[in-house]
Parts: C-alpha cells; sequence; structure tokens
C-alpha cells in the first residue's frame, strides 16, 4: 500500500482535524491489530470504525471471509474506499448519528475495529455498551490518556466514571502502546489499544450507569453528598452502612463490584 501522504494528495485531500484523521502506517501494529480482532472464532460479521484508507481494511479482507461492513464519514475517502473495496459494504456518515442496532446481523454477534477518532472516542464506546449484548469483542485504539482512564484501578488518579462504566460492560486489557510515529500525520500524544471482551449483562445495568455518573459527578466531593443530589429519594446513607462502605467514601475509593453492590441493593 502507498504512503498515506501520496493517496491523498492522488485524491486530492489532506488529513482533516475535525474528523481527527491519523491514518496507522506501523506494519507491526495493523497486523498485531488486525489479528486481535479476528484471531478467534464467534463472530458473525466484522464492523471497522473510521478505516480511513484502509490499511486495517486489506488486512482482514486478507484473513477472513466474514462479512466486513466499514463506517467512514469523510466523503473523499468513502468514495476511495467503495473503489478499493467493492464488495464490502460502506455505510457513509457520522457513525454517532447512525442506529447501530439497526446494522448488526439478524443472527450472531460482530467484533469491532477501530482506530477511534480522539475527539469522539468516548461518545462511541458508549454506542457500544448500548450494544454490548452483541458483541463478540472490541479492538480499540484511544488517546493513550483516555485508555489509561479505561483500565484504571480504584484509588488511582485515572480511575473515573468511564473506568467504572466500561468495566462493568467488558473484561479490558491493553494491547500496548502506540507512538506517535506510528500514525500519519503523527498525532501530538501516544494511543493505547485495548481488548474489551464481554462480560455477561447484569441486573440493573442501566441504574449502575446513571448512579456512577452521579457518584463521579463532583470529585472532590464525598460520594453520599453526590448520590443525594442527584437521587434525593434515595436512602443513600442507608445503604452504603449496610453495605459497610464508608459514608465519607469518595467514589474514586469504590471498585467495580462496590457499585454492582450498590445498584444492586437500591433495587431489591
Amino acid at each position: 500500500m502507498s504512503h498515506p501522504r501520496q493517496i491523498l494528495d492522488q485524491l486530492g485531500a489532506q488529513p482533516l482535524k475535525r474528523f481527527s484523521q491519523n491514518f496507522l502506517v506501523s506494519p507491526h501494529w495493523i497486523t498485531k491489530l488486525g489479528d486481535a480482532t479476528i484471531m478467534d472464532p464467534g463472530f458473525e460479521s466484522v464492523w471497522e470504525i473510521g478505516p480511513g484508507l484502509g490499511a486495517m481494511t486489506r488486512h482482514l479482507v486478507a484473513n477472513t471471509k466474514k462479512p466486513i461492513h466499514l463506517f467512514e464519514t469523510d466523503k473523499k475517502l468513502a468514495a476511495f474506499l467503495r473503489t478499493e473495496f467493492p464488495t464490502i459494504t460502506m455505510h457513509e456518515g457520522d457513525v454517532l448519528k447512525q442506529d447501530l442496532s439497526a446494522r448488526l446481523p439478524t443472527t450472531g454477534k460482530v467484533t469491532v475495529l477501530s482506530n477511534l477518532p480522539y475527539h469522539i472516542s468516548s461518545a462511541i464506546l458508549f454506542e457500544l455498551i448500548a450494544i454490548q449484548d452483541r458483541i463478540h469483542k472490541l479492538v480499540l485504539t484511544f488517546q493513550r490518556e483516555l485508555g489509561e482512564r479505561l483500565i484504571a484501578l480504584p484509588e488511582s488518579k485515572a480511575y473515573s466514571a468511564l473506568s467504572v462504566i466500561a468495566q462493568l460492560s467488558f473484561q479490558i486489557k491493553s494491547l500496548g502502546i502506540l507512538p506517535a510515529g506510528a500514525f500519519y500525520p503523527a498525532p501530538g500524544v501516544d494511543s493505547m489499544a485495548c481488548e474489551f471482551l464481554p462480560k455477561p449483562p447484569k441486573p440493573y445495568h442501566g441504574q449502575m450507569i446513571r448512579y456512577t455518573k452521579a457518584a463521579f459527578a463532583q470529585r472532590r466531593k464525598k460520594m453520599l453528598t453526590n448520590l443525594r443530589n442527584a437521587y434525593p429519594a434515595i436512602d443513600w446513607k442507608a445503604i452504603l452502612g449496610e453495605l459497610n462502605i464508608s459514608e465519607n467514601s469518595r467514589a474514586e475509593n469504590l471498585s467495580v463490584e462496590d457499585f454492582i453492590r450498590l445498584a444492586e441493593r437500591v433495587h431489591c
């Protein structure tokens, strides 16, 4: 494959900052992420979000016979990809404005690969969490700081509502750090690739997410205060006491399992 700069010149295009376009050029990472996506069976189709110029798409085409779906918002790149991969299904437009549940296969699960646009990576992750029961695996690349938040443990500075919400839904592990030079143009920061394997859905999953967001609403305040402000009708002090959680705790002191127990106790 030609260097992205050459292809973009031929298309009369350039990397667009508004789409966070940084094209993966490292053969090592193209192979590693592509293999991680399709190495184990159990999926019905593959989705690639933001395929760009198709570097990872080529790896998928060469290594799986399962249907591949591309989600690309850039019109010039979408047209290029249609020419390069005429048999692959293209979903053109902003992925956040599409009904992903309507794109799912009739049966079976999807595996998703994406070098996520930095500016909307959290939003896309939440959309994928919403269809977690139809996900076989996610292989996603984030800005390193965000990736570290996703795998963070309680009591750490990186631990946040996003950490808890993501870990409620998936078993997450880092696949490694991608240096800025693995991309063209090189972003100003390193990236982190993560693998997500879905966990069995828990009862009250939606409530867990809402309570987690409320608990972390003002990080410097006690969790009890944040929860009372958001849900004043619930006797949070009594519930925390029953669960042996200190009323002086802040949200970052609680584990994912603590948030599960919290939601289950509220709704038992």
